[in-house]
């Protein structure tokens, strides 16, 4: 469990376990803002597309590509956020709240200093990154220039996905979901208004819409500081009392660390996942693009309660409890399965009509139709997936579940799905399938890891799996 700092006691004594009712309770209000936040996120995401896709392909493939090249750096500011929030999340459970004040401070110290760099980094090499990219001369140009704008702002979203982190952490998920939905909403009105320009404002284009994120971006680290600002919040930042603690900044490192190798490794077996879907032509790419925009939708609860996940397990963990964090996980995969039984029946008999609200192209609606059904059945898989990789990061363990995607990622799901467009010739139906043999071998991997004695085990390691408690 989370190290106590010296001379600190806890608030109160840990509390008895809550009636599963009450637990559910827990899970449901910590998902659902979660999926919100999703669902907000997506939705701005599809209509700034449409924005720019007027613009014309060279504009959209810029945009597209840049996009790609700082979710590279993104991803280092998330690993952050989700030690950030197992952190936070333990020290509540414990009722230290000393501890989760410097776990705050000490993650946005650190978010703050991988921010400068990409920055640093990034802005003098836009134009190369862009043409590694294999794109061509127009799209590096403006792909260059909506890159420049889109690392101006990686200090400030380091800080906001931090705080987010923290927040969640602390079991409010309600918060991060207003400061994001508010910041995207910001995003999609300044876009509008800068792609296209009006009041004295000339079409700034592919440009307007990096201003755009670079601005929303900020405001969005200006809500997240002033929420730790203001008199009622439950943690609070304060410069004055700032001070370095070496055991709470490498616990913050070793949960943080892992977890980035898991997303860099997700991300690299999904371009070269991708590479594979190419070979396949036009066509069959845009048959996967638009099934897998849809699965994304259908998705969403899935991430939700393996937020939901996390931040109980972190608690329960905290308060030497267990058994209740183990209750909480099945709990969450019992609510998520039960999304799971609504909608797949709904996506099988509603696939070609949803389709059809992204193409009129007959050839990718009778390409996509089979992925759709598949979608509709495996869902559950991906549920399962999801709330056991939530909670075991919950336990502080997020080196497991880093071995486990890269195990998925690169040992079936990129070498299968080669062998399905070469010489097996299953073709997009084998790709997809591919895809949720992955999530199925990652929720058996981890079933391992959910067995009562190795599920204590890890609890009561906590923070000890990649840190000194004698430091």
């Amino acid at each position: 469990m989370l190290p106590a700092s010296k001379n600190e006691a806890p608030f109160t004594q840990p509390e008895p376990a809550p009636a599963w009712r009450d637990e559910l309770r827990d899970v449901l209000r910590l998902s659902l803002p979660a999926v919100g936040e999703q669902i907000l996120t997506m939705t701005v995401t599809l209509v700034n597309t449409i924005f720019v896709g007027h613009l014309g392909a060279a504009s959209i493939t810029a945009v597209g590509l840049a996009g790609s090249l700082s979710f590279l750096a993104s991803t280092f500011f998330a690993a952050v956020a989700t030690g950030a929030t197992t952190l936070v999340a333990q020290a509540v459970g414990a009722r230290q709240h000393r501890l989760a004040q410097q776990t705050l401070e000490h993650s946005l110290a650190i978010g703050l200093l991988l921010g400068i760099i990409s920055l640093v980094v990034m802005y003098p090499l836009a134009t190369i990154g862009m043409c590694l990219m294999d794109a061509e001369e127009e799209s590096v140009r403006l792909g260059a220039l909506y890159l420049r704008w889109l690392s101006l702002s990686f200090p400030f979203q380091s800080v906001l996905l931090i705080g987010c982190g923290v927040l969640r952490g602390a079991g409010d998920t309600r918060t991060p979901m207003l400061l994001m939905g508010g910041m995207n909403v910001a995003n999609l009105l300044l876009s509008y208004w800068l792609i296209r320009g009006g009041l004295g404002i000339a079409p700034l284009e592919v440009m307007g819409a990096g201003i755009a994120a670079f601005a929303a971006t900020v405001l969005g680290c200006v809500a997240v500081l002033l929420t730790f600002a203001v008199p009622r919040s439950q943690l609070r930042l304060c410069a004055k009392k700032w001070s370095l603690n070496r055991q709470v900044l490498q616990s913050v490192v070793a949960i943080g660390l892992p977890a980035g190798g898991e997303m860099l490794l997700f991300r690299l077996g999904f371009l070269a996942y991708s590479r594979a879907i190419s070979s396949l032509g036009t066509t069959g790419y845009a048959a996967y693009l638009i099934t897998q925009r849809l699965e994304g939708l259908f998705d969403m609860p899935a991430f939700g309660f393996g937020v939901a996940a996390t931040t109980l397990v972190g608690q329960a963990c905290g308060a030497e409890q267990p058994k209740q964090g183990h209750r909480a996980v099945f709990l969450a995969i019992g609510a998520n399965l039960v999304w799971c039984l609504l909608t797949g029946p709904l996506i099988w008999i509603l696939a070609e009509p949803l389709l059809r609200l992204f193409t009129t192209d007959a050839e990718v609606i009778r390409q996509g139709l089979p992925l759709m059904r598949i979608i509709a059945v495996g869902l559950p898989v991906v549920a399962v997936a999801s709330s056991f990789s939530g909670g075991i990061r919950g336990t502080g363990n997020t080196r497991a579940v880093m071995i486990v995607t890269g195990i998925g990622s690169w040992l079936l799901r990129v070498p299968l799905s080669f062998a399905s467009v070469g010489f097996l010739g299953w073709g997009l139906t084998g790709i997809q399938v591919t895809m949720f043999l992955d999530y199925a071998l990652r929720a058996i991997l981890l079933a391992f890891l959910m067995r009562p004695r190795a599920w204590a085990r890890q609890c009561r390691m906590g923070l000890r799996l990649g840190s000194n408690p004698h430091d």
